[in-house]
């Protein structure tokens, strides 16, 4: 059984993730909760067009500065693309299209803080992928909320009261 998981306390909790939509848009999204799985703030990012994999590491990227410019130290980060967990904990950067951004949120994670990065089932990052799929049809550039969108009230009530999620998980 799959279900969001709260961050422990001083953590804070951020989830992100990224979307393209067919051949055209690509988007990513996030959100900070406290140990209570309430609000704290979140983003959306309409990128244009990249590649999936691109669009993960922008959202993982943005999240992570939203977290550090507003002074959270202690962040569980969980992210629902195993691809991106993989190539920001090798040894070497690969030689890609993504690797000034896997170089930037490696600077990022050396920084004077605490971040605990996992991979996530789907599942246990709706709110995320909500984000996600609002950004795709949203402005072009980054925008910061403050307040969580309607949509969303039902996500973090399932994930508040640890609402669970079938899956079946191969080895």
């Amino acid at each position: 059984m799959i279900r969001w998981q709260a961050p422990i306390w001083p953590s804070v909790s951020l989830n992100t993730d990224g979307a393209k939509k067919g051949f055209g848009q690509t988007g990513a999204g996030g959100l900070l909760r406290d140990v209570n799985g309430h609000w704290v703030m979140g983003f959306i990012v309409n990128l244009g067009t990249c590649s999936v994999l691109s669009a993960e590491l922008w959202g993982l990227l943005h999240g992570l500065r939203m977290a550090w410019e507003n002074g959270f130290k202690r962040i569980q980060v969980g992210v629902d693309n195993k691809s991106v967990v993989h190539l920001l904990t090798m040894a070497a950067v690969p030689d890609n299209e993504n690797a000034i951004l896997i170089k930037a949120i490696r600077e990022l994670l050396e920084q004077d803080w605490s971040v605990q990065l996992e991979h996530v089932y789907r599942e246990a990052n709706y709110a995320a992928d909500f984000l996600t799929s609002y950004s795709l049809n949203s402005h072009i550039g980054f925008h910061v909320l403050l307040s969580p969108l309607p949509g969303i009230v039902g996500i973090f009530c399932k994930d508040t009261y640890g609402i669970v999620h079938s899956r079946l998980v191969l080895p």
